[in-house]
């Protein structure tokens, strides 16, 4: 990949600065969503996904600087890490995980796209995040002619830790399906929603990033938090 990437031990201070280096604005972006959709999945869960929408009176942006040494900062972006995130404690075990993903995989296309579409997903709540975890389940694991089962597979090879997890995974896919061809609005209206709910006693959205989450913690190769 040819890239450097810093995160500053600010990160701990609520402070973030985040660096990458690539040929061009598309290439770079990429590997920045890939990195914080591993950040996203690294972190303790559901922490994680505890912020609120709070807005900074800070301008957002991001900093071009060319080969002649040149620079221009261009104030045209959200920040890229949900901005009452707070303070992100760092562990061993969450830079391990980082690595073995975004290093150790650099090669492997599902998970660097699958890693993308879970930052997409890490700020939208209802249904447009539960579908961007859906589309980095398939991408992680959708065969062509056999999306369901390759992916039912390939949760109870990486989260069998989890119990009934392919029985998980169907109900999931059904709603995936709702959502994503318009039969219902919301991840409440759907029938499965509730079947869900009454079958393993958790939310179907909470359920699926933990999941998730454990699918890229067994592919990380790390020791999970």
């Amino acid at each position: 990949w040819g890239i450097g990437l810093e995160i500053a031990a600010l990160l701990k201070t609520g402070v973030t600065s985040m660096a990458c280096y690539e040929s061009n604005h598309s290439s770079a972006d990429s590997v920045m969503q890939a990195f914080l959709g591993a950040l996203s999945m690294a972190m303790d869960f559901p922490e994680s996904h505890a912020f609120t929408y709070a807005s900074t009176r800070f301008p957002k942006g991001h900093l071009e600087i060319r080969q002649d040494g040149s620079c221009t900062m261009y104030f045209d972006r959200p920040p890229y890490l949900p901005e009452g995130l707070g303070a992100i404690n760092v562990s061993q075990s969450m830079i391990e995980m980082i690595r073995g993903l975004i290093v150790n995989r650099a090669t492997d296309q599902r998970v660097q796209v699958a890693l993308e579409y879970v930052a997409a997903g890490w700020q939208p709540i209802g249904r447009i995040g539960f579908l961007h975890n859906a589309i980095a389940l398939d991408a992680l694991f959708g065969k062509q002619g056999a999306v369901r089962e390759s992916i039912v597979a390939g949760l109870e090879e990486f989260a069998s830790r989890i119990e009934k997890v392919g029985e998980r995974g169907k109900l999931l896919y059904k709603i995936r399906n709702r959502l994503l061809h318009g039969k219902s609005k919301s991840l409440e209206s759907c029938p499965e929603y509730l079947e869900y709910y009454e079958t393993f006693d958790v939310d179907p959205a909470y359920d699926q990033t933990r999941i998730l989450r454990t699918c890229f913690w067994e592919k990380s190769g790390a020791k999970m938090n």
